[in-house]
Protein backbone atom coordinates (compact mmCIF):
# COMPACT_ATOMS: atom_id res chain seq x y z
CA UNK A 1 0.00 0.00 0.00
CA UNK A 2 2.88 2.52 -0.61
CA UNK A 3 1.39 4.64 -2.68
CA UNK A 4 -1.80 4.96 -0.66
CA UNK A 5 0.48 5.85 1.92
CA UNK A 6 2.76 8.43 -0.76
CA UNK A 7 -1.02 10.24 -1.10
CA UNK A 8 -1.54 10.26 2.82
CA UNK A 9 1.38 11.75 3.34
CA UNK A 10 1.22 15.21 5.76
CA UNK A 11 -0.46 18.48 3.18
CA UNK A 12 2.58 19.79 1.44
CA UNK A 13 1.65 22.78 -0.13
CA UNK A 14 4.65 23.19 -1.81
CA UNK A 15 2.74 21.42 -4.10
CA UNK A 16 0.51 24.36 -5.55
CA UNK A 17 2.84 27.34 -4.30
CA UNK A 18 5.05 27.03 -7.57
CA UNK A 19 2.32 26.66 -9.62
CA UNK A 20 0.55 29.66 -12.04
CA UNK A 21 -1.99 29.81 -14.53
CA UNK A 22 -1.36 31.98 -17.84
CA UNK A 23 -4.38 32.48 -19.95
CA UNK A 24 -5.46 34.11 -23.06
CA UNK A 25 -7.21 37.58 -22.11
CA UNK A 26 -10.32 36.20 -24.49
CA UNK A 27 -10.45 33.42 -22.03
CA UNK A 28 -10.25 35.09 -18.31
CA UNK A 29 -13.15 37.19 -19.75
CA UNK A 30 -14.93 34.89 -21.12
CA UNK A 31 -19.04 34.10 -19.94
CA UNK A 32 -18.48 30.80 -18.41
CA UNK A 33 -21.49 28.10 -18.19
CA UNK A 34 -19.50 26.12 -16.05
CA UNK A 35 -20.11 25.52 -11.79
CA UNK A 36 -16.66 26.94 -9.92
CA UNK A 37 -15.26 23.61 -9.31
CA UNK A 38 -15.54 23.36 -12.94
CA UNK A 39 -13.57 26.50 -13.27
CA UNK A 40 -10.80 25.83 -10.55
CA UNK A 41 -10.23 22.89 -12.03
CA UNK A 42 -9.63 23.93 -15.47
CA UNK A 43 -7.77 27.15 -14.71
CA UNK A 44 -5.38 23.60 -12.00
CA UNK A 45 -5.39 21.67 -15.18
CA UNK A 46 -3.78 24.78 -17.19
CA UNK A 47 -1.13 24.83 -14.98
CA UNK A 48 -0.79 21.28 -15.37
CA UNK A 49 0.01 21.30 -19.16
CA UNK A 50 3.04 20.34 -19.85
CA UNK A 51 4.88 23.64 -21.48
CA UNK A 52 6.05 22.29 -24.67
CA UNK A 53 2.58 22.05 -25.44
CA UNK A 54 2.19 25.65 -24.96
CA UNK A 55 4.33 27.50 -27.81
CA UNK A 56 2.46 28.98 -30.90
CA UNK A 57 4.31 26.03 -33.09
CA UNK A 58 2.71 23.39 -31.10
CA UNK A 59 -0.57 25.05 -30.91
CA UNK A 60 -0.11 24.57 -34.86
CA UNK A 61 0.88 20.85 -35.51
CA UNK A 62 -1.11 19.81 -32.95
CA UNK A 63 -4.62 21.81 -34.01
CA UNK A 64 -7.84 19.61 -33.43
CA UNK A 65 -6.06 17.47 -30.85
CA UNK A 66 -7.53 17.12 -27.25
CA UNK A 67 -4.75 18.60 -24.82
CA UNK A 68 -3.97 16.21 -22.35
CA UNK A 69 -3.21 16.75 -19.13
CA UNK A 70 -1.96 14.52 -15.39
CA UNK A 71 -2.42 16.09 -12.61
CA UNK A 72 -1.52 14.62 -8.77
CA UNK A 73 -3.86 13.73 -6.42
CA UNK A 74 -2.21 15.64 -3.61
CA UNK A 75 -2.57 18.41 -5.58
CA UNK A 76 -6.07 18.25 -6.01
CA UNK A 77 -7.04 17.13 -2.46
CA UNK A 78 -5.49 20.50 -0.97
CA UNK A 79 -6.60 22.61 -3.96
CA UNK A 80 -10.35 21.44 -3.40
CA UNK A 81 -9.60 21.83 0.23
CA UNK A 82 -10.28 17.70 0.71
CA UNK A 83 -6.24 17.49 2.62
CA UNK A 84 -8.05 16.47 5.80
CA UNK A 85 -5.78 13.10 6.38
CA UNK A 86 -8.04 11.83 8.88
CA UNK A 87 -10.72 11.46 6.32
CA UNK A 88 -10.94 8.20 4.61
CA UNK A 89 -13.54 9.37 2.45
CA UNK A 90 -11.27 12.33 0.73
CA UNK A 91 -10.56 9.95 -1.82
CA UNK A 92 -14.46 9.36 -2.93
CA UNK A 93 -15.32 12.94 -2.33
CA UNK A 94 -12.74 14.15 -4.64
CA UNK A 95 -13.86 11.80 -7.12
CA UNK A 96 -17.43 12.95 -7.00
CA UNK A 97 -16.27 16.70 -6.70
CA UNK A 98 -14.31 16.06 -10.15
CA UNK A 99 -17.03 14.27 -12.03
CA UNK A 100 -19.57 16.73 -11.18
CA UNK A 101 -17.11 19.73 -12.62
CA UNK A 102 -16.61 17.56 -15.95
CA UNK A 103 -19.95 18.44 -16.36
CA UNK A 104 -21.45 20.63 -19.24
CA UNK A 105 -18.76 22.90 -18.57
CA UNK A 106 -18.62 25.75 -21.34
CA UNK A 107 -17.46 29.05 -22.25
CA UNK A 108 -18.79 32.16 -24.52
CA UNK A 109 -16.06 33.82 -25.84
CA UNK A 110 -16.68 37.35 -26.64
CA UNK A 111 -14.33 37.94 -29.09
CA UNK A 112 -14.76 34.56 -31.01
CA UNK A 113 -16.86 31.46 -30.95
CA UNK A 114 -17.66 29.61 -28.21
CA UNK A 115 -16.02 26.58 -26.37
CA UNK A 116 -18.26 23.21 -26.32
CA UNK A 117 -17.29 20.84 -23.21
CA UNK A 118 -14.35 21.98 -21.87
CA UNK A 119 -13.44 18.65 -20.67
CA UNK A 120 -13.61 15.73 -22.89
CA UNK A 121 -12.67 12.89 -20.47
CA UNK A 122 -11.56 12.28 -17.29
CA UNK A 123 -9.61 9.16 -15.50
CA UNK A 124 -9.54 9.05 -12.40
CA UNK A 125 -8.15 5.54 -11.78
CA UNK A 126 -7.79 3.54 -8.35
CA UNK A 127 -7.77 4.85 -5.06
CA UNK A 128 -3.91 3.86 -5.21
CA UNK A 129 -3.15 5.53 -8.43
CA UNK A 130 -1.49 9.00 -7.70
CA UNK A 131 -2.37 11.28 -10.31
CA UNK A 132 -5.52 11.93 -12.57
CA UNK A 133 -5.94 12.40 -16.61
CA UNK A 134 -8.21 14.98 -18.24
CA UNK A 135 -8.55 15.39 -21.44
CA UNK A 136 -8.99 19.50 -22.60
CA UNK A 137 -10.93 20.41 -25.57
CA UNK A 138 -8.82 21.19 -28.40
CA UNK A 139 -10.29 24.43 -28.95
CA UNK A 140 -8.87 25.99 -25.94
CA UNK A 141 -4.95 25.76 -27.27
CA UNK A 142 -5.11 29.33 -29.37
CA UNK A 143 -6.21 30.63 -25.89
CA UNK A 144 -3.14 28.87 -23.73
CA UNK A 145 -0.57 28.88 -26.34
CA UNK A 146 1.96 31.49 -26.11
CA UNK A 147 1.45 33.94 -28.94
CA UNK A 148 2.41 37.39 -29.33
CA UNK A 149 -0.63 38.76 -31.67
CA UNK A 150 -2.68 38.47 -27.98
CA UNK A 151 -2.46 39.30 -23.65
CA UNK A 152 -2.29 36.84 -21.68
CA UNK A 153 -3.09 37.24 -17.95
CA UNK A 154 -1.08 34.92 -14.80
CA UNK A 155 -2.22 34.36 -11.42
CA UNK A 156 -1.57 32.14 -8.69
CA UNK A 157 -2.92 28.62 -8.21
CA UNK A 158 -2.19 28.93 -4.35
CA UNK A 159 -4.57 32.26 -4.02
CA UNK A 160 -7.34 31.04 -6.26
CA UNK A 161 -7.37 27.57 -4.31
CA UNK A 162 -8.67 29.58 -1.62
CA UNK A 163 -11.75 30.50 -2.61
CA UNK A 164 -15.19 29.87 -3.59
CA UNK A 165 -18.22 30.44 -5.91
CA UNK A 166 -18.84 33.52 -7.36
CA UNK A 167 -15.02 35.09 -6.79
CA UNK A 168 -13.59 32.32 -8.37
CA UNK A 169 -14.84 33.53 -11.90
CA UNK A 170 -14.13 37.34 -10.96
CA UNK A 171 -11.23 36.96 -9.10
CA UNK A 172 -9.33 36.25 -12.58
CA UNK A 173 -10.49 39.54 -14.54
CA UNK A 174 -9.21 41.54 -11.38
CA UNK A 175 -6.06 39.83 -11.83
CA UNK A 176 -6.22 41.26 -15.66
CA UNK A 177 -6.99 44.69 -14.73
CA UNK A 178 -4.05 45.15 -12.12
CA UNK A 179 -1.54 43.52 -14.51
CA UNK A 180 -2.58 45.81 -17.23
CA UNK A 181 -2.70 48.97 -15.13
CA UNK A 182 1.01 47.69 -13.62
CA UNK A 183 2.25 47.06 -17.24
CA UNK A 184 1.31 50.57 -18.54
CA UNK A 185 1.70 52.91 -15.59
CA UNK A 186 4.55 55.08 -16.13
CA UNK A 187 4.55 55.07 -19.72
CA UNK A 188 2.74 56.81 -22.28
CA UNK A 189 0.85 54.03 -24.03
CA UNK A 190 -2.19 54.82 -21.96
CA UNK A 191 -4.12 57.59 -21.49
CA UNK A 192 -4.72 58.45 -17.11
CA UNK A 193 -8.17 57.74 -18.06
CA UNK A 194 -7.97 54.66 -19.57
CA UNK A 195 -5.15 53.47 -16.49
CA UNK A 196 -7.87 54.61 -13.79
CA UNK A 197 -10.67 52.26 -15.83
CA UNK A 198 -7.96 49.56 -15.02
CA UNK A 199 -7.70 50.10 -11.37
CA UNK A 200 -12.15 51.39 -10.91
CA UNK A 201 -13.59 48.70 -13.70
CA UNK A 202 -17.47 49.52 -14.17
CA UNK A 203 -19.98 46.56 -14.93
CA UNK A 204 -23.35 46.82 -15.83
CA UNK A 205 -25.27 44.62 -13.51
CA UNK A 206 -26.49 41.93 -16.12
CA UNK A 207 -22.91 41.99 -17.55
CA UNK A 208 -21.43 41.14 -14.18
CA UNK A 209 -24.28 38.74 -13.00
CA UNK A 210 -23.47 36.59 -16.06
CA UNK A 211 -19.32 37.08 -15.95
CA UNK A 212 -19.67 35.35 -12.76
CA UNK A 213 -22.34 32.95 -13.71
CA UNK A 214 -25.39 34.48 -11.82
CA UNK A 215 -27.41 35.22 -15.26
CA UNK A 216 -31.18 34.85 -14.50
CA UNK A 217 -30.74 33.74 -10.74
CA UNK A 218 -31.62 37.26 -9.00
CA UNK A 219 -35.24 38.22 -9.73
CA UNK A 220 -34.12 41.83 -7.92
CA UNK A 221 -30.70 43.81 -8.60
CA UNK A 222 -30.45 44.35 -5.18
CA UNK A 223 -30.78 40.54 -3.70
CA UNK A 224 -28.07 39.88 -6.78
CA UNK A 225 -25.79 42.99 -4.74
CA UNK A 226 -26.66 41.95 -1.32
CA UNK A 227 -26.12 38.03 -2.13
CA UNK A 228 -23.21 37.68 -4.55
CA UNK A 229 -21.39 41.54 -4.96
CA UNK A 230 -21.00 41.92 -1.61
CA UNK A 231 -19.87 38.68 -0.11
CA UNK A 232 -17.78 38.51 -3.21
CA UNK A 233 -15.89 41.72 -2.68
CA UNK A 234 -15.41 40.45 1.38
CA UNK A 235 -13.67 37.36 -0.03
CA UNK A 236 -11.49 38.74 -2.32
CA UNK A 237 -9.80 41.14 -0.15
CA UNK A 238 -9.68 38.81 2.74
CA UNK A 239 -8.23 36.19 1.28
CA UNK A 240 -6.06 37.56 -2.12
CA UNK A 241 -3.06 39.73 -2.51
CA UNK A 242 -5.93 42.36 -3.56
CA UNK A 243 -8.38 44.80 -2.22
CA UNK A 244 -11.71 44.96 -3.98
CA UNK A 245 -14.31 47.45 -3.22
CA UNK A 246 -17.68 48.12 -4.84
CA UNK A 247 -19.63 51.14 -4.96
CA UNK A 248 -23.79 50.66 -6.49
CA UNK A 249 -24.27 53.18 -9.39
CA UNK A 250 -27.85 54.41 -9.49
CA UNK A 251 -29.92 56.00 -12.63
CA UNK A 252 -33.30 57.50 -10.80
CA UNK A 253 -33.18 55.37 -8.07
CA UNK A 254 -32.32 52.38 -9.40
CA UNK A 255 -29.38 50.09 -9.30
CA UNK A 256 -27.91 49.74 -12.80
CA UNK A 257 -24.60 48.60 -12.41
CA UNK A 258 -21.35 48.65 -9.55
CA UNK A 259 -18.30 50.54 -10.12
CA UNK A 260 -15.31 48.27 -8.66
CA UNK A 261 -12.27 50.00 -6.63
CA UNK A 262 -9.10 47.62 -7.04
CA UNK A 263 -5.68 47.69 -5.22
CA UNK A 264 -2.80 45.52 -4.23
CA UNK A 265 -2.15 44.97 -0.48
CA UNK A 266 0.90 46.96 0.07
CA UNK A 267 2.74 44.58 2.48
CA UNK A 268 1.75 41.16 -0.20
CA UNK A 269 5.10 39.10 -0.89
CA UNK A 270 4.63 38.51 -4.63
CA UNK A 271 6.08 36.58 -6.88
CA UNK A 272 8.01 38.14 -9.30
CA UNK A 273 7.46 35.55 -12.26
CA UNK A 274 4.00 36.65 -12.40
CA UNK A 275 5.21 40.30 -13.82
CA UNK A 276 7.62 39.18 -16.55
CA UNK A 277 7.15 41.41 -20.08
CA UNK A 278 3.99 39.39 -21.67
CA UNK A 279 5.46 40.01 -24.95
CA UNK A 280 8.98 38.75 -24.13
CA UNK A 281 10.09 35.20 -25.32
CA UNK A 282 12.52 34.44 -22.54
CA UNK A 283 14.34 31.98 -24.00
CA UNK A 284 14.65 34.10 -27.32
CA UNK A 285 18.56 35.34 -27.00
CA UNK A 286 18.54 37.62 -29.14
CA UNK A 287 15.24 39.22 -28.40
CA UNK A 288 16.66 39.06 -24.72
CA UNK A 289 19.80 41.26 -25.79
CA UNK A 290 17.56 43.64 -27.91
CA UNK A 291 15.01 44.12 -24.58
CA UNK A 292 17.80 44.13 -22.47
CA UNK A 293 20.08 47.10 -24.14
CA UNK A 294 17.13 48.83 -24.65
CA UNK A 295 15.51 49.20 -21.47
CA UNK A 296 15.67 52.83 -19.85
CA UNK A 297 16.65 50.67 -16.15
CA UNK A 298 19.77 49.06 -18.20
CA UNK A 299 20.91 52.76 -19.22
CA UNK A 300 20.42 53.65 -15.76
CA UNK A 301 22.03 50.64 -13.66
CA UNK A 302 25.10 51.49 -16.25
CA UNK A 303 25.42 55.01 -15.82
CA UNK A 304 25.10 54.48 -12.00
CA UNK A 305 28.26 51.83 -11.91
CA UNK A 306 25.99 48.83 -10.60
CA UNK A 307 26.25 46.84 -13.80
CA UNK A 308 29.63 46.46 -15.70
CA UNK A 309 30.06 46.43 -19.50
CA UNK A 310 30.88 43.00 -19.54
CA UNK A 311 27.75 42.08 -17.66
CA UNK A 312 25.81 43.86 -20.13
CA UNK A 313 26.91 41.57 -22.73
CA UNK A 314 26.43 38.38 -20.84
CA UNK A 315 23.25 36.48 -22.54
CA UNK A 316 22.09 35.05 -19.02
CA UNK A 317 22.93 38.08 -17.21
CA UNK A 318 20.32 40.02 -18.74
CA UNK A 319 17.83 36.95 -19.13
CA UNK A 320 18.47 37.02 -15.31
CA UNK A 321 17.68 40.60 -14.97
CA UNK A 322 14.70 40.92 -16.93
CA UNK A 323 13.16 37.56 -15.15
CA UNK A 324 14.08 38.31 -11.84
CA UNK A 325 14.69 42.33 -11.45
CA UNK A 326 13.20 44.43 -14.13
CA UNK A 327 9.67 43.49 -13.25
CA UNK A 328 9.99 44.36 -9.56
CA UNK A 329 10.86 47.71 -10.93
CA UNK A 330 7.64 47.74 -12.95
CA UNK A 331 5.84 46.85 -9.73
CA UNK A 332 7.74 50.10 -7.86
CA UNK A 333 6.86 52.43 -10.66
CA UNK A 334 2.86 51.13 -10.50
CA UNK A 335 3.19 51.60 -6.22
CA UNK A 336 4.06 55.06 -6.59
CA UNK A 337 2.21 56.14 -9.90
CA UNK A 338 2.70 60.03 -9.76
CA UNK A 339 6.60 59.25 -10.02
CA UNK A 340 6.34 55.95 -12.62
CA UNK A 341 9.83 54.98 -13.65
CA UNK A 342 11.24 58.45 -11.55
CA UNK A 343 10.68 56.38 -8.47
CA UNK A 344 12.73 53.70 -9.93
CA UNK A 345 15.44 55.85 -11.12
CA UNK A 346 15.27 57.27 -7.00
CA UNK A 347 15.55 53.71 -5.77
CA UNK A 348 18.44 53.07 -8.36
CA UNK A 349 20.45 56.29 -7.09
CA UNK A 350 19.97 55.16 -3.35
CA UNK A 351 21.51 52.33 -3.92
CA UNK A 352 24.38 53.35 -5.85
CA UNK A 353 25.79 54.71 -2.91
CA UNK A 354 26.51 50.80 -0.82
CA UNK A 355 27.86 50.09 -4.24
CA UNK A 356 31.40 49.10 -4.04
CA UNK A 357 33.89 48.51 -6.97
CA UNK A 358 32.99 45.78 -9.58
CA UNK A 359 33.47 42.35 -8.05
CA UNK A 360 33.36 39.22 -10.27
CA UNK A 361 32.81 37.24 -7.08
CA UNK A 362 29.28 39.13 -6.47
CA UNK A 363 25.74 38.31 -7.21
CA UNK A 364 24.91 41.74 -8.82
CA UNK A 365 21.42 39.84 -9.70
CA UNK A 366 20.58 38.66 -6.38
CA UNK A 367 21.53 42.07 -4.73
CA UNK A 368 19.68 44.07 -7.02
CA UNK A 369 16.53 41.99 -6.35
CA UNK A 370 16.65 41.69 -2.99
CA UNK A 371 17.46 45.52 -2.65
CA UNK A 372 13.71 45.86 -5.03
CA UNK A 373 11.51 43.66 -3.02
CA UNK A 374 12.78 45.22 0.40
CA UNK A 375 12.35 49.07 -1.16
CA UNK A 376 8.68 47.76 -2.18
CA UNK A 377 8.08 46.78 1.36
CA UNK A 378 9.36 49.61 2.42
CA UNK A 379 7.63 51.96 0.50
CA UNK A 380 4.11 51.00 2.67
CA UNK A 381 5.89 50.86 5.69
CA UNK A 382 8.32 54.22 6.06
CA UNK A 383 9.08 53.16 9.85
CA UNK A 384 11.38 49.73 8.00
CA UNK A 385 13.61 52.50 6.29
CA UNK A 386 16.56 51.60 9.24
CA UNK A 387 16.23 48.04 8.54
CA UNK A 388 15.84 48.61 4.52
CA UNK A 389 19.52 50.79 5.15
CA UNK A 390 20.70 47.98 6.97
CA UNK A 391 20.44 45.33 4.58
CA UNK A 392 21.71 46.72 2.24
CA UNK A 393 25.15 47.36 4.12
CA UNK A 394 24.34 43.23 4.83
CA UNK A 395 24.03 42.38 0.86
CA UNK A 396 27.23 44.53 0.13
CA UNK A 397 29.72 42.80 3.05
CA UNK A 398 27.74 39.84 2.58
CA UNK A 399 29.50 39.94 -1.28
CA UNK A 400 26.57 39.95 -3.49
CA UNK A 401 28.00 43.51 -5.11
Amino acid sequence: MADEENLEDKNNLTLLDDMYVKEGNDLVTAYPDMNWQASKLLDLAIANIDKSELTAEAAEKNAGKAIEVTIKKQALFIYFGLDDNSSKSKFSRLKDKLNTAIKDATFDIQKGEGIGSVFLDMTYGTRNTPDVKISLHPKLRPYLAYQKSIGYTRYLVAEEAKLSGAPVFFYKRIVMLYKQYEQYVGSNKRTKEQLDAMLNPYYDIDDLAKAVNKKGKYKRKYDFWRYVVVPMTEEISKITQYNLGAEQVKDRGQLIGVQFHISLKKDHIFDGALLEDEDLDINDDDQVKDTFLKSNYTERLARAGIITTKEMFDTEFERSMLKEVYPLYKRIASIKPEQGDNAVYEHISYIKKYKEEPDSKGNPVKYLKTAAEQYINQLSKPERTKEFQALMNDLVSSGYM
